[in-house]
């Protein structure tokens, strides 16, 4: 199980593809209510705890206090890295907090409006380190891992790459990926990783694939949101999604999964690594989602099955 706790949504960042900043308009009271508390006090030990925002760091006192009542679970947080300064790297190191830092290559400047790897040299001291990447037509996986292996060489560290969730039925220019190039940069990834020439930032992107592969025998949706995820605030309220702010509903999001899966998915070779996709992304733009997913993952299958003699 796994609790994202939405701890507010101010952010010091203004990200050219935030698509929290297309549905959300309300904020989050500061005040941490007994509702919030019965439910952190119920909650299994060793569960996934990952502080959220906007920019959870703003909420750093926040963050402190919600710690100091459990020892027994697993904390990270999501980040974009600005507010990382000794004091919270200290803070993380000593309580063994996963630090995921939100980077999309050196094009960070352009799409976050600053590029936390090359500007804050605090990020190479964590011990628990995790890059985030968005894919958009301005950057690509192998501008990232270059950045990734340029500004922390050798450090072992999660890699992760999404992309943008658009809410609307807009089109916006940063959806314009490059699916051919892609697919080949994953192939070209998974056979470095074969044969043993690939840097740890590579091997990380992989097991990241592999985990996915793993798990896609599972229900419901990707994210589990429903199943294995839960979102609240520090009212206490539930939320389908960490981005958005509509009361929890997970029957009308299950449904619209499971008819997408049914109407569009039935044939696809990725089906049970995508299942279905985000339920909060409209039908006509699913679409694009599924040529960037199909471009990624494939071009791991493909190369897998050559080397082991499937193709």
């Amino acid at each position: 199980m796994r609790l994202f706790i939405i701890l507010g949504r101010d952010c010091n960042l203004q990200c050219t593809y935030c698509c929290q900043r297309q549905i959300i308009n309300q904020q989050i009271p500061r005040h941490i209510s007994t509702k919030f508390w019965n439910y952190f006090y119920s909650l299994p030990p060793k569960t996934r705890v990952t502080f959220f925002g906007g920019e959870p760091l703003l909420y750093f006192g926040a963050i402190k206090e919600i710690m100091s009542h459990r020892s027994d679970l697993h904390y990270g947080v999501i980040t974009n890295g600005k507010l990382l300064d000794e004091e919270k790297v200290t803070y993380f190191n000593t309580y063994n907090v996963g630090v995921t830092i939100s980077w999309d290559g050196d094009i960070s400047t352009k799409t976050r409006g600053y590029n936390a790897l090359r500007d804050n040299p605090n990020i190479k001291d964590l011990n628990n380190l995790g890059i985030s990447a968005v894919l958009t037509k301005w950057n690509s996986i192998a501008s990232v891992i270059h950045g990734v292996n340029k500004y922390l060489p050798g450090k072992n560290c999660s890699l992760n790459f999404d992309f943008p969730l658009n809410f609307t039925d807009k089109d916006f220019e940063y959806e314009q990926l490059n699916t051919s190039r892609m697919y080949n940069t994953m192939c070209r990834v998974t056979d470095r990783v074969i044969h043993f020439r690939s840097t740890p930032c590579e091997r990380a992107l992989l097991a990241l694939v592999q985990k996915q592969v793993h798990n896609s025998n599972q229900i419901g949706n990707k994210c589990g949101n429903g199943t294995t995820v839960i979102n609240i605030d520090l009212e206490g309220r539930l939320y389908n999604c960490h981005n958005e702010n509509f009361p929890a509903d997970y029957t009308k999001a299950w449904d619209k999964t499971i008819r997408r899966q049914n109407d569009m998915c039935t044939h696809c070779e990725i089906q049970g690594i995508c299942r279905g996709g985000c339920s909060l992304v409209s039908d006509k733009n699913t679409k694009k989602q599924c040529q960037n997913k199909i471009a990624f993952y494939e071009g791991v299958v493909i190369s897998l099955l050559r080397h082991y003699g499937g193709v």
